[in-house]
């Protein structure tokens, strides 16, 4: 945005942006929010909207869309712009709309065109889609996001008064109202009785893990028998939730038993014996975090078991063995994930972790840890004044909160 203030002119901008619109660019979708509002801002910004509206309907009007193209972004963006802007044809988003299928229609897609058409838009959804929607475990979730969005546009009373307006004359929107309120009819779950280990294997489930129950009041000899078992357990996703176990509960054998599972080549197992290793204070753990941050490319690991046994000058060990070359998003990521663990529960001090927290804002590949990298400057009242005014024309909307809120105003000692 910074960029496009200073010039409109540059083709390689519009180039740029228009690739973004067309494959999204979040590190990790389920989680981050979306960019449609974000890219929408830039599309204005740049003065031809019509180049955008154009290329992007390309992009839906086809029956074999490129690789990698991102149909569920594309349609969000031209509903934003069709917000504000005539030239956007709402004929053609509604077909589109219609001739979607269930899996590719639902969730944003749905909740973009009712936030854009209102009472109508949500009638055309609930006509084409309710049947799929009462059929399926999600319509609840899914309906009520819908009735959300719509209550958002339009207020609650407005809302109110055109589902009872329409619900009648709908039966697709009778059937999903009346499931709606029947659900709000949850019963209050029976107490469960704590169970023993033996129990806890006959319930155990791979998809699901052992009983929450189990986990949190099992005594420490049955703790001791499922350390046995997760040492001599040959099937990764068992032994997955077996570590589970133990970064609620500490593990109860010696640690270097289950120092290899921490550089197994299974992401998971990997970060699940991370945190069953980083809850504990032994000795051991440290030297072994230390000797692993000098041959590692992935020091997210490495970092994370210092939480419990840190002393003042280890980030500066863990900097000075980065190889950046060699480390792509996912392990900037990782590492960026460790350093604010470290700084949330170990005693170090902002001189320490400040230059750090630059370094992973501008390297990490995720919105949300950057956002949390921005607030935790923010509170030292030491943010670089080009970050704060990056900041504000951020892709998370919750980082351009932090910047314009006025919850935290000291950048360098003044007011933004």
């Amino acid at each position: 945005m910074l960029m496009l203030k200073a010039s409109r002119e540059r083709q390689d901008f519009k180039n740029e942006l228009l690739h973004a619109c067309r494959v999204n660019l979040a590190y990790d979708r389920q989680c981050e929010n979306d960019r449609v509002k974000y890219l929408h801002d830039l599309i204005y910004e740049t003065g031809d909207r019509l180049f955008f509206r154009d290329e992007l309907m390309r992009c839906l009007n086809t029956d074999a869309p490129e690789e990698n193209i991102d149909i569920v972004q594309i349609f969000c963006i031209l509903c934003k712009l069709a917000e504000h802007d005539p030239l956007v044809d709402r004929t053609f988003l509604k077909n589109f709309l219609i001739g979607a299928d269930y899996e590719m229609a639902r969730g944003e897609c749905m909740n973009a065109f009712v936030y854009l058409e209102g009472i109508d838009g949500l009638l055309i959804c609930i006509r084409k889609f309710g049947q799929l929607m009462s059929e399926n475990d999600d319509h609840i979730w899914l309906f009520r996001s819908l009735i959300s969005t719509l209550r958002l546009r339009d207020g609650v009373k407005t809302v109110a008064a055109s589902l009872a307006r329409n619900r009648g004359d709908c039966t697709e929107l009778e059937k999903l109202m009346s499931l709606d309120e029947s659900k709000d009819q949850i019963p209050v779950p029976a107490k469960v009785d704590s169970i023993n280990y033996a129990q806890a294997k006959a319930e155990f489930n791979p998809m699901k893990g052992f009983p929450r129950s189990w986990v949190k009041n099992a005594p420490t000899e049955e703790l001791i028998e499922a350390a046995e078992n997760l040492l001599v357990e040959k099937d990764d996703q068992i032994v997955w939730r077996y570590l589970q176990i133990f970064g609620v509960r500490d593990y109860p054998r010696p640690p270097q038993t289950i120092f290899h599972f921490v550089e197994s080549s299974n992401g998971r197992i990997a970060m699940a014996a991370t945190r069953a290793l980083a809850r504990l204070g032994n000795p051991e753990i440290r030297t072994y975090a230390l000797a692993l941050l000098n041959r590692t490319k992935d020091p997210g690991c490495a970092t994370r078991l210092l939480r419990n046994t840190f002393v003042t000058g280890d980030l500066g060990t863990v900097e000075a063995a980065l190889k950046p070359d060699s480390m792509d998003e996912n392990s900037w990521h990782g590492l960026g994930l460790a350093v604010l663990d470290l700084i949330k529960n170990s005693k170090i001090s902002a001189d320490e972790y400040r230059n750090f927290l630059i370094k992973l804002y501008e390297e990490g590949p995720c919105s949300l840890c950057r956002t949390s990298f921005v607030e935790k400057l923010l509170a030292l009242g030491d943010m670089p004044d080009w970050m704060a005014e990056e900041c504000l024309f951020d892709a998370e909307p919750d980082t351009v909160a932090l910047l314009r809120t006025g919850n935290m105003d000291a950048v360098n000692g003044s007011e933004i």
